[in-house]
């Protein structure tokens, strides 16, 4: 191992800066248009085809970022590695940031998204091995939450995976194996790494899907708001009693400025 391993900090800004990248990009996918999943929910028809339709369209777009990224990083740097290795490594932490987009701009308002979905990134650096090294972390976290947080940290295994597919060549050329043991890190993991990481992404993806079925229309219609007569009328052609007067929910859609309201309706 070198006295100044380049390795590392290396990984760190790339790791990071991809998935601050990847996650922001994913935002507007679900997030602008999640009326039409409520939409399709006040028709009784099933959210899953738009979800799977969303999550494929994007994952086509999600090959471009990291192709670049990667013909760029080469040009910088001249790593060892071959060109597959590093597409492989940026790709799979740039799919699995985009699950975490996916799900800030679903879960919570979209004016808060940003904020959630970098939250989780950072979170997930946090518990990566990178503000504190792994044994170090073990030490204050403990074996048990030591084994969860990291186990849910796709930096972490990000982190190992590039380290990996550098020091491997660089063996050749002196012993790895201090650099290794100093950041906690096991040679050979590097299949095991790749499986956590698209496993994370998965993860958040049936997290996305399940927080789009969470997110129901409101059921002031399906309660009769417009009142049976009313409704009887408007579907028969005819105008209302005179002098009715009921509250109709006019949805809008949660992310509209407007937001969801109630519109008083007076048929005199």
């Amino acid at each position: 191992m070198p006295i100044n391993d380049h390795i590392m900090p290396r990984a760190n800004v790339a790791v990071l800066g991809i998935s601050l990248i990847g996650c922001m990009v994913s935002l507007d996918v679900f997030g602008a248009d999640v009326a039409v999943a409520r939409r399709y929910q006040t028709w009784g028809l099933p959210v899953l085809p738009y979800a799977i339709g969303g999550f494929g369209v994007h994952s086509a777009i999600l090959t471009l970022p990291p192709l670049v990224y990667s013909i760029i990083f080469r040009q910088l740097v001249t790593p060892p590695q071959t060109f597959a290795e590093d597409y492989g490594w940026s790709f799979a932490v740039y799919w699995t940031a985009s699950a975490f987009g996916y799900f800030g701009s679903v879960a919570v308002a979209r004016e808060k998204s940003q904020v959630c979905a970098v939250f989780l990134v950072l979170s997930a650096f946090v518990f990566s091995g990178a503000p504190l090294r792994l044994p170090e972390l073990r030490r204050v976290l403990g074996d048990f939450i030591y084994e969860v947080a990291t186990s849910s940290s796709y930096i972490r295994w990000a982190l190992e995976a590039a380290y990996i597919q550098e020091a491997v060549y660089h063996q050749r050329s002196y012993d790895v194996s201090g650099g290794m043991e100093f950041f906690g890190l096991v040679m050979g993991n590097r299949g095991r790494d790749l499986a956590w990481i698209f496993a994370i992404g998965a993860v958040f993806r049936v997290a996305t899907y399940a927080a789009l079925l969470a997110r129901q229309p409101s059921s002031n219609w399906r309660k009769g708001a417009l009142g049976g007569r009313v409704r009887a009328a408007l579907a028969a052609g005819r105008r209302p009693p005179a002098g009715h007067v009921e509250l109709a929910e006019v949805e809008v859609g949660r992310d509209s400025p407007a937001g969801a309201r109630a519109e008083k309706v007076e048929h005199v």
